[in-house]
């Protein structure tokens, strides 16, 4: 079938720092998503990881802004905390946004579950 764009799992590992922070300012978004979701997983520094979360939050591609969104309900099922006031305001943004509403309702649930308020 042409045109038939299946998807795939792609397994994601840990990426040393370094190569994370020449990954995320990249530009290819391809590159960006999988920098993200493998610092959200991987890195120990989840401060360091939020900042990037919410910097490609408002990235102008639709991929990117879900993978922000989705490696922030992985920060928080991970570390268990989260700069509340900074991230639920701009997730509540993102649930307008018809291409993402649904990655950052998936985070919100996952931030609901796991992030007492107060932590961070």
């Amino acid at each position: 079938m042409t045109g038939d764009r299946r998807l795939t799992y792609e397994e994601i590992g840990p990426i040393p720092r370094p190569q994370l922070e020449r990954d995320l300012a990249s530009g290819d978004p391809d590159t960006v998503c999988r920098a993200v979701v493998s610092a959200a997983l991987f890195e120990e520094d989840w401060s360091w990881v939020e900042g990037w979360c919410m910097r490609l939050a408002r990235d102008p591609r639709p991929q990117v802004r879900g993978c922000a969104a989705t490696s922030l309900g992985h920060l928080a099922r991970i570390h268990g905390v989260l700069h509340l006031e900074d991230v639920l305001p701009l997730l509540e943004e993102l649930v307008a946004d018809a291409a993402v509403g649904g990655r950052a309702e998936d985070a919100l649930a996952d931030i609901r579950r796991f992030v007492k308020p107060g932590t961070a």
